[in-house]
Parts: C-alpha cells; structure tokens; sequence
C-alpha cells in the first residue's frame, strides 16, 4: 500500500486478486471518520462500500472515494479478517440473540430471522423497527 499527497489523498492498493488500483480521496472533511491516514500501511485491510471505477483528469484509472463513513481501514491483511468474520458467523448460528435487545431466543422466546438480510433475527416487530 503506497500513500501520497499530490492535491489530495491517494493510495495505491494491491486488491485480492492482485490487480493495483489508485484510490483517490475526495472528502468534504480534512480527517476520515473510521480511520487516519498514518493507518494506511501494509498488511492492512481497506474496506470500500460502494466503490465505483473512474476515469480521472489524467487518464489513470481507479477509485473515486468521496464519503469518509464508507471507508474503513482494519488492522490485519484480509484473510485474517475474513477467517474473524467466518467464526463470528458461526457462533452466530449456534447463539441466537434479538440483534436489537439482545435477548436469547428459547423455546419460550421465538425469534424471527430478517427476511432482508437472513443473518440477524428479532423478537418482533417493536424490536424490528
């Protein structure tokens, strides 16, 4: 991972799949909100929602990056991070809660799995909304 500062941010990136791909940071805030720019270092894992591919001025290609809360920098390389995400998938399963009150489900106490995203599960509709 290389950063510079031409007239703003700029990393380059070494995705999963091995392919390089320029970041432009393009925020209304000097800071971002999830992570600092000292954090972007290798061996760290940048998470980009929403990214989309740009043509720029220069005709280089990449990452246009224009909101600071859809980006977030995590401490390890992804492997480990996708092998942390696998095991609180599974304990998931296996502990049932309400994601918005936290109660265990039971036999006396149903729980109902989101229909939209199937991971989570709440008591009802008051815990839902």
């Amino acid at each position: 991972m290389e950063v510079n500062f031409f007239i703003r941010p700029r990393v380059t990136i070494k995705t999963q799949y091995g392919e390089m791909v320029l970041v432009n940071f393009h925020l209304d805030t000097p800071t971002p909100s999830f992570f600092t720019w000292e954090d972007l270092k290798p061996k760290r894992t940048l998470a980009i929602f929403y990214a989309e591919n740009r043509t720029f001025m220069d005709l280089s290609k990449g990452v246009r990056q224009e909101s600071a809360r859809t980006a977030m920098v995590f401490p390890c390389p992804l492997d480990c991070l996708a092998g942390e995400l696998e095991g609180f998938l599974s304990a998931e399963k296996s502990a049932k809660a309400c994601f918005y009150c936290g109660k265990l489900g039971s036999e006396d106490h149903k729980l109902w799995k989101c229909i939209r995203c199937r991971h989570v599960f709440y008591c009802g509709k008051n815990c839902q909304s």
